[in-house]
């Protein structure tokens, strides 16, 4: 073995032929915040060599408690160009394509089109649901990245769905109501907002994020991730995570008839992906 391979500690477990897989995987992530720029970090230090970058939001003060690479200078500046800049810090042989756009956007889906894996690093269901459809219709890999933090627990979970039956949607993860609100066009909101008075702090879905619970949820999706990929294990579908008890549980819960697992697979265009209201999702992408 070449002890001079940049590698050599990667190899040592996954082997040549693992690595070299992971190599030539083509990775996009969407949503470039606390949790995917720790994803695109490790993707990058891992192999990954092919990007495709994907947010529409810039850097705000608020960001750089966790956001890996970013500084005041960076404040106003696009997310991607954040995560492009260090992917390539890291690397000077990565191919980055990145997009500051929403993910339903023609360029954005072409892109999308064209990966072997998708990482969801956004922080609404709506966004969450088209992600879903998308790569069931595609037959692309998806995991799915949330955390959270509440006065009762704090933790989050990875999700992984592929061509086999489970999503976010057959497991009851996504709630259709923050659907609806998310898929609706800015004028629905602001009228309804208007009628039920809903506090601006509410809508904006403001909460805490520290760094070390995102880079630990980042953590357990690229090691499946490598597990995926190199098949060293089996891929765990459904992981949760509760720092407030130390722990990290494999779920294995019932999976119901899916009409995105069953009629949406496979369909590739015919899903129609680009129905959804673009002023609407590009709004809750953070």
């Amino acid at each position: 073995m070449d002890e001079n391979n940049k590698y050599n500690r990667n190899i040592l477990w996954v082997g040549i032929k693992g690595q070299m897989e992971i190599e030539k995987t083509r990775v996009a992530i969407v949503g470039l915040g606390g949790i995917g720029s720790h994803v695109a970090q490790q993707l990058a230090y891992l192999g990954v060599k092919d990007f495709v970058l994907i947010d529409a939001d810039i850097v705000s003060k608020t960001n750089l408690n966790r956001l890996i690479g970013a500084n005041e200078k960076d404040i106003n500046n696009l997310k991607v160009n954040i995560a492009e800049r260090n992917l390539k810090f890291i690397s000077e042989d990565m191919s980055v394509y990145s997009v500051g756009d929403s993910f339903i956007s023609e360029i954005s889906i072409k892109a999308l089109k064209r990966v072997n894996y998708i990482f969801g690093c956004v922080d609404k269901d709506g966004a969450r649901l088209v992600l879903t459809e998308f790569s069931k219709a595609y037959k692309i890999n998806y995991f799915d990245l949330a955390s959270q933090i509440s006065k009762d627990d704090w933790g989050g979970r990875v999700v992984f769905s592929n061509s086999e039956p489970g999503c976010l949607f057959c497991r009851g993860l996504l709630s259709s109501e923050e659907i609806r609100r998310d898929l609706s066009t800015p004028a629905d909101r602001s009228a309804e907002d208007n009628i039920y008075g809903i506090p601006k702090e509410v809508i904006k879905n403001t909460g805490p994020a520290v760094v070390s619970l995102n880079g630990t949820i980042a953590s357990i999706a690229v090691s499946e991730f490598i597990s995926a990929v190199t098949s060293i294990r089996k891929v765990n579908k459904y992981l949760t995570y509760r720092g407030d008890l130390s722990i990290l549980t494999k779920n294995i819960d019932p999976i119901q008839d899916c009409y995105y697992c069953k009629t949406v697979l496979g369909n590739g265009d015919k899903a129609d992906i680009e129905r959804y209201p673009k002023n609407g999702i590009d709004k809750i992408l953070r």
